[in-house]
């Protein structure tokens, strides 16, 4: 890989690719009334807690319909002999506004499910991920009288060095 980037940044590179997410300084194409606006992807410490701004449309960042964060979280750890793999979880948290939008943020989700559950030996935005699956979701968290906010969580394994070049473990 030719810098460091985490892997939150990968993937959202990724599914920008696919044109599921943005980043969200970038203005999303233009979407019809009843259409899913292309939603903001915010990573770790990009917004502020407990993750991403609700959407408004007020601002290029916050949206219209949808916003998506992701934060890191340590995956489940290694089997035996396999130190050389890291494991690394995506805890997605998607704030959508209103429950008229809750149909078409389930679309959303199929479409971001298909790109990452279930898969084996891809390429995400120049790292090779071996496997990576759901975990867990959407799952509801919290309803507010302007938006309703669910998660998921994805599970990624690749080699540590494609990640972290030059980092190395002692033999276990």
């Amino acid at each position: 890989m030719a810098d460091t980037k985490l892997l939150g940044e990968l993937v959202r590179e990724h599914l920008a690719d696919a044109g599921l997410v943005r980043i969200p300084r970038i203005a999303a194409p233009p979407a019809g009334a009843d259409e899913l606006e292309v939603p903001p992807m915010w990573i770790d410490q990009a917004a502020p807690p407990p993750g991403a701004p609700g959407p408004s449309g007020e601002t290029v960042e916050t949206g219209r319909d949808l916003v998506v964060s992701a934060s890191h979280n340590p995956g489940i750890e290694s089997r035996r002999h396999e130190w050389f793999m890291a494991n690394v979880g995506l805890v997605f948290r998607f704030r959508v506004r209103g429950i008229e939008w809750l149909r078409a943020f389930y679309q959303w989700e199929a479409d971001l499910h298909a790109q990452l559950h279930d898969r084996r030996g891809w390429e995400c935005a120049g790292l090779t991920i071996q496997e990576s699956l759901r975990f867990r979701g959407p799952y509801p968290i919290e309803r507010t009288p302007v938006a309703y906010d669910l998660g998921a969580e994805y599970l990624f394994w690749f080699h540590e060095r494609d990640l972290f070049p030059g980092v190395t473990r002692p033999i276990e």
